[in-house]
């Protein structure tokens, strides 16, 4: 019920004056209300949604993990499990170097550079 309360506010679901609908347990009046008391708060909630950095950061760290504790395939003896580690091994370094640009880039423009 608290997630679907959240979308409606972000999303500007209800009407102070006639929404009849229920959201997240809250009327449309209700949610109005809400709405106008947490402005700041469902402001950096909507602009964190829109970040797409931060979404690729999570998409490419979620298959960095997936891709780090595959098994490679054993069959086919000793010559085809090397290529295969070797290729597994470069798709983990790659994915990683991709996460670390990403996470440079967000720190330096957030002022972690700099010593405190």
């Amino acid at each position: 019920m608290g997630a679907c309360r959240e979308l409606a506010l972000r999303d500007g679901d209800g009407d102070g004056s006639s929404d009849e609908l229920v959201r997240g347990g809250m009327t449309g009046q209700q949610l109005a209300r809400a709405r106008t008391h947490r402005t700041k708060r469902l402001t950096a909630a909507v602009a964190a949604d829109q970040d797409t950095e931060w979404r690729e950061l999570v998409d490419l760290t979620v298959q960095l993990h997936r891709e780090a504790i595959k098994n490679p395939d054993k069959a086919g003896g000793q010559r085809r499990q090397a290529m295969a580690q070797a290729a597994q091994n470069t798709q983990v370094r790659e994915l990683a170097a991709q996460v670390r640009q990403i996470r440079i880039a967000r720190h330096a423009r957030t002022g972690w550079g700099e010593a405190a």
